[in-house]
């Protein structure tokens, strides 16, 4: 292992400082122990290093964790979360977006034999390897380099000493795969004097025990409260412990409220402007007049459902999709000449589709449907559709009694019909990154499907319900009998 000599300059304003160390030919991370080299910031935060370099910048420490020399905006700290966490993602594959989502199981430190968890290092258990006990097992390098794992949860910790040196052995291993992300090491309550959570507070006994969390609100004493916070605090930072964990909740207004508040939301608005698109058509008799209101309003509906606001608490939105959709409904229920006034801006709606249609073509990437997942997914998105347009037509025909051939062959006639999936196309787009790409991508792939064979299988349903009379005999020959007229005469 070389270790680069490093040397502070107070008057650096800009510039590079080398990684304090540097792995030589055939060494691997975890051959040694790496003690963290520290920067402070005035009035920032510590940049702590091992194996990548520190930008300097307006005199101010920046942790060069994808070492390439250049501040991205994710090494910022001076940045928002927000801003930083958008630029992340960007740079991340759908994997390893995958893992920071994920937690490990239980991790002891060390994994002694004959504890509830098994770990090996280098193949060996722990006591016939010879590992110190602060080591990293097999499974953790696998998790974090493999797995792109960065949520660990610790259970059994040797003592203060080794759970320190343990979460810097691993920050290390982290910090030396691609964009550095550091490790977000939790545990369960390991301060409680009761014997709930025991197995948490092995180690425990160099924590303060505390009454559990009822015990401390029962006092009354807010200023006992925060102490309370403020003395665990400080004892996880030491252990290396960055997230107590504690019994969660899950949130009903984000899971269930805000849902259906955007969906009344939705249909409330699009109702309103229906309603009002109607009563301004009265102020209106010329045909182009009537038509730009119509678009104008159209582009209004749009404009107004981009908008977000909270009450009480709620985040409130809207579904364009949904607004339009009830926008259109409500205004051809209740205007007289709606019709006549739908087959006019009919004509604005074909340039629009195939102008649709080429840009979300343009951006349908086929590669990404090599994957086999990929493609299964898109195959059980079309079966699922599909299944959902036939079986949600049948019964709404069988409701409204309509004929058994309408019944058994309208779903058929709605599979090509793609507006909504175009849009969901589009929508997918915001979720940014490569899932965004994902699936804009499957969705237009299944547009792709459903308008080569819609067409065919609708010919087929509306034929096989009569809707399409087969051509008489007399119309078949028509062409033949006029050439064979014309050459007689």
């Amino acid at each position: 292992m070389k270790k680069n000599p490093i040397s502070i300059d107070p008057s650096m304003t800009n510039g590079y400082i080398s990684a304090p160390y540097v792995l030589e030919e055939g060494e691997k991370i975890n051959d040694f122990y790496l003690e963290p080299v520290l920067f402070h910031n005035e009035n920032g935060p510590t940049i702590g290093v091992t194996t990548c370099g520190v930008i300097v910048k307006d005199g101010l420490y920046f942790k060069d964790m994808d070492n390439d020399g250049i501040l991205s905006p994710y090494e910022d700290w001076r940045l928002t979360p927000e801003e930083r966490a958008k630029d992340l993602a960007s740079r991340l594959t759908v994997e390893e977006i995958a893992g920071l989502m994920m937690y490990s199981s239980h991790q002891m430190v060390p994994f002694f034999t004959g504890t509830p968890f098994h770990a090996t290092y280098d193949g060996m258990s722990f006591e016939e390897s010879g590992a110190p006990a602060w080591a990293l097992t097999d499974q953790q390098k696998k998790f974090l380099k493999e797995d792109h794992l960065r949520h660990v949860l610790a259970m059994l910790l040797k003592d203060a000493e080794t759970a320190a040196l343990w979460n810097n052995e691993m920050q290390a291993f982290a910090e030396s795969q691609p964009h550095g992300i550091p490790v977000n090491i939790s545990s369960d309550p390991r301060n409680g004097a009761s014997s709930a959570g025991a197995e948490y507070k092995s180690g425990g006994g160099q924590t303060s025990a505390w009454p559990e969390g009822l015990g401390i609100a029962a006092t009354f004493d807010p200023e006992l409260c925060r102490e309370y916070a403020r003395t665990i605090a400080r004892e996880y930072r030491a252990l290396g412990i960055a997230t107590a964990l504690s019994q969660g909740h899950v949130s009903v207004l984000a899971v269930v409220v805000e849902p259906l508040v955007e969906i009344v939301l939705s249909l409330s608005l699009g109702s309103l402007m229906g309603w009002l698109l109607n009563w301004v058509e009265q102020f209106f008799h010329s045909r182009s007049k009537r038509m730009t209101i119509s678009v104008a309003f159209v582009l209004l509906t749009v404009g107004l459902s981009m908008l977000k606001f909270e009450v009480a608490g709620i985040h409130c939105g809207f579904s364009l999709l949904l607004v339009c959709m009830m926008t259109g409904t409500i205004f051809c229920n209740i205007c007289d000449t709606s019709e006549e006034l739908m087959d006019r801006v009919e004509s604005w709606t074909t340039p629009l589709n195939i102008l649709f249609f080429v840009i979300s073509g343009a951006e349908l990437d086929l590669a990404i449907l090599a994957n086999p997942i990929t493609l299964i997914v898109g195959i059980i998105y079309i079966l699922s559709r599909s299944a959902g347009k036939y079986f949600g037509a049948y019964a709404s025909a069988k409701i409204s009694r309509c004929e058994p051939g309408v019944q058994k062959y309208l779903g058929i006639t709605l599979l090509p019909q793609a507006g909504v999936a175009l849009g969901m196309a589009a929508q997918a787009l915001t979720f940014g990154g490569d899932i965004g790409v994902l699936a804009q991508s499957i969705t237009l792939f299944a547009v792709l499907i459903y308008e080569l064979f819609g067409p065919l299988f609708t010919r087929m349903a509306l034929t096989a319900a009569g809707e399409i009379k087969p051509k008489s005999e007399e119309v078949e020959k028509r062409r033949q009998i006029k050439l064979d007229a014309a050459k007689n005469k």
